[in-house]
């Protein structure tokens, strides 16, 4: 080596060689790092290509801001009959009115609504959507209770922007409205100065809203809340009369329809009453949370009348714990007729617990964090609250072990069936970011979570350990893109997103078995209308259509005279056989045709329409 450095024995001729040497190995260098990083480029271009078919950005709608600027989101992200509806904020924080089939080219400004900050609460209902936002139409006043209250427009939708139109201009004392639909009726809360805040239903010929009834006679609140329906039957909530507190209430959508169920005896002060809440309908009953004076707050069943109302499970004087922990969050959750949710029996902490709504029934699944100690500690941790969704007789949920931290887990109902789905975090003990959003699409789970390596990102899980995993790392490297707003439209998961380039898009994500099932389903059927049943019917009636490839379908309902008197549907849908319910309710006894009209995506030759008569006999 020394030899090697000895410039003065190294002739002029071989100084040169050398130098011409380095440059080119220099040369040579540089050459092998452009390609390399050009590989590596292609590889994330394929990468994103790859990726683009399944998980990707639907639209660049705010261009000009990267993810690090606020930028706004799309907001109330909502199905209508296939269709994604969701509101944007322009940059002078203006609502627009959007809607999208998961396409660039199917998302579209429906109408630009000129009311500042928010939409404040949005329903689907038969393909209409209704939905409240802000307005600064009014200076801001106190109500009778000593409340402020604001204004805010009610408006509705059928997705065009002729059809978009305001209803009224309503007040409302900031509680969220919770619109909700029953049997035909949408409700929601508001406030006038006749009233207080009490419970509105959008009126029979979608023209306005109008009190359901002043539960709180007079000026006063009934403070009307978890609102909840029983399929195809009345609204369940709770509400304040003024005499009974928090009780128990029903209605049917009529103001003589709408009564208190039963008065748990309590001896919390008038305006708490029972405390009703958390109600969860099972099957053809409700099950909630409410506080007696005998055995303080437990778990509760009624099927609606004053005799069917009882306790399902309770020991004098012992909470069952439920009422450890207050969220606007429902802790409950419902998998073919068994209600299971989190509590704590004073010796176990808070865990998994199933009923039947029987006594014998109820208990705790499984003690997964052992001893005293909660596998969902509300008191250590009250950021974390409870996370559900369930598939085919799986039901996911998040639990801490006292090894792994929050992760998810699965179970079948089952003490053995109760385990661990993929300790995604490992050594997180202590990990916030635990698995949340929990949503079901195309049978497969979709949430989000933190591995650690990834920031939170987007994931999906078959029930598997090697199942679950990572969908896409939108925001690269240990940056988050916090997915958020999970919705299921048309067999696609729509969420929000951010990523290294752009700030708050909406994404779309297309399971892998959506398109299985589309390309399988276009071989085993063809387009078929079929008579609806029963027939004659009062007032309600299914049809039920097969579509054998990705189509614009259309449902309109005729009278006698030819005139349009419904519209079932008018959206994309995926090839598929699919149900529709008609209720008839409000039109006259008589014979009706309806029409469906197919028309296959991108406008292709083939084009179907059928019509068939039905009778609505009252």
């Amino acid at each position: 080596m020394q030899e090697f450095f000895r410039y003065k024995e190294i002739n002029s001729n071989e100084i040169i060689l050398f130098n011409n040497c380095e440059w080119r190995l220099n040369k040579m260098g540089k050459t092998i790092k452009f390609f390399h990083l050009m590989f590596l480029f292609i590889l994330i271009y394929m990468h994103i290509i790859f990726c683009q078919d399944t998980t990707h950005i639907v639209k660049y709608i705010w261009p000009g801001l990267d993810a690090l600027w606020p930028s706004p989101s799309p907001q109330n992200l909502t199905d209508v009959n296939g269709k994604l509806f969701f509101f944007y904020e322009d940059s002078l924080y203006n609502l627009e009115l959007w809607r999208s089939d998961g396409t660039e080219a199917g998302t579209s400004l429906i109408k630009y609504i000129r009311t500042p900050h928010y939409c404040r609460d949005v329903i689907n209902s038969n393909g209409t959507l209704f939905f409240l936002t802000d307005s600064s139409a009014c200076e801001n006043i106190t109500g009778f209770d000593g409340w402020p209250i604001s204004y805010m427009y009610l408006w509705k939708s059928d997705g065009t922007e002729v059809n978009t139109v305001r209803l009224q201009l309503m007040q409302t004392d900031g509680l969220t409205p919770k619109m909700t639909k029953f049997n035909q009726t949408v409700v929601f809360r508001a406030w006038d100065d006749l009233h207080g805040t009490e419970i509105w239903k959008i009126n029979d010929t979608h023209s306005g809203a109008v009190v359901l009834k002043d539960i709180y006679p007079g000026p006063q609140s009934s403070w009307s809340d978890d609102f909840c329906n029983v399929t195809d039957g009345d609204l369940y909530f709770s509400a304040n009369d003024g005499t009974n507190g928090l009780q128990l209430w029903k209605s049917n959508g009529t103001e003589a329809g709408t009564n208190i169920v039963t008065v748990i005896p309590a001896s919390f002060p008038e305006p708490y009453g029972a405390f009703i809440s958390y109600l969860t309908t099972v099957g053809q009953n409700v099950f909630f949370m409410a506080y007696d004076s005998l055995h303080g707050v437990e778990l509760w069943e009624s099927d609606g009348t004053k005799e069917g109302t009882k306790l399902v499970k309770g020991r004098p004087g012992i909470d069952f714990g439920l009422s450890t922990y207050i969220t606007s969050e429902h802790p409950f959750k419902e998998m073919n007729n068994i209600l299971y949710f989190m509590a704590n029996d004073g010796v176990h902490g808070f865990e998994l617990w199933r009923s039947d709504g029987t006594e014998e029934g109820t208990y705790m699944l499984k003690d997964i964090n052992p001893g005293q100690e909660s596998s969902l500690d509300y008191t250590m941790h009250n950021w974390l609250i409870p996370q559900y969704a369930s598939v085919n007789g799986t039901l996911f949920f998040v639990a801490d072990d006292g090894i792994h931290g929050q992760e998810l887990w699965k179970t079948d109902g089952s003490e053995d069936g109760t385990v661990l789905v993929k300790d995604i975090h490992p050594g997180g003990r202590d990990n916030v970011n635990y698995p949340q959003n929990l949503t079901i699409c195309s049978g497969t789970l979709y949430f989000t979570a933190d591995d650690g390596l990834h920031g939170t990102e987007l994931w999906s899980s078959d029930g598997s350990e090697e199942g679950t995993k990572l969908v896409l790392d939108i925001f690269p490297g240990i940056n988050s893109s916090n997915p958020g707003q999970l919705t299921v439209s048309g067999n696609k998961l729509f969420f929000t997103a951010f990523d290294s380039l752009h700030g708050g898009e909406l994404w779309v994500s297309i399971p892998e078995a959506t398109k299985a099932d589309e390309n399988k389903i276009e071989t085993q059927i063809s387009f078929n209308l079929y008579q609806n049943y029963p027939n004659p019917f009062n007032p309600t009636t299914t049809i039920s259509y097969d579509l054998p490839k990705r189509s614009n379908a259309v449902i309109k309902i005729y009278n006698i005279i030819g005139e349009e008197v419904a519209t079932l549907i008018n959206a994309e849908q995926i090839a598929g056989k699919y149900k529709i319910t008609w209720n008839g309710s409000g039109l006259a006894s008589g014979v009706y045709f309806y029409r469906l009209k197919a028309v296959p995506n991108g406008g292709q030759v083939g084009n179907f329409v059928e019509t068939k008569k039905l009778i609505l006999l009252r």
